[in-house]
């Protein structure tokens, strides 16, 4: 049993990457968080406790799915990393944004 997580920028082929693996090993997906909840009407902080809560929600699904499928794709990154600058913290260097997440879970 394994999971597999694709990241990398918008629009790069992750989804298109995800549906061909599948077709090939009949691998389960679970989708990126915008097709699997519905976005609030929230910003920076909020906005990035929602986030992760829903990735935390992602894995479990992933988890769970793993145990009926030999492989289980997260379509997408589960921490959103590269995606602080959208919300204000573009400052933030990558130990300072785990730290953030950290302290915010």
């Amino acid at each position: 049993m394994t999971i597999i997580c694709l990241e990398g920028a918008s629009s790069v082929g992750k989804s298109t990457t995800c549906q061909q693996f599948a077709t090939q090993y009949d691998a389960f997906i679970v989708p990126e968080t915008g097709l699997l909840f519905e976005s609030p009407q929230l910003d920076g902080k909020e906005l990035m406790m929602w986030l992760l809560e829903r990735q935390i929600d992602r894995w479990h699904i992933a988890y769970e799915k793993n145990q009926q499928h030999e492989y289980v794709i997260l379509d997408g990154d589960v921490f959103k990393i590269w995606y602080s600058w959208i919300y204000g913290y573009e400052h933030l260097s990558l130990d300072e944004t785990a730290n953030f997440l950290e302290r915010s879970y």
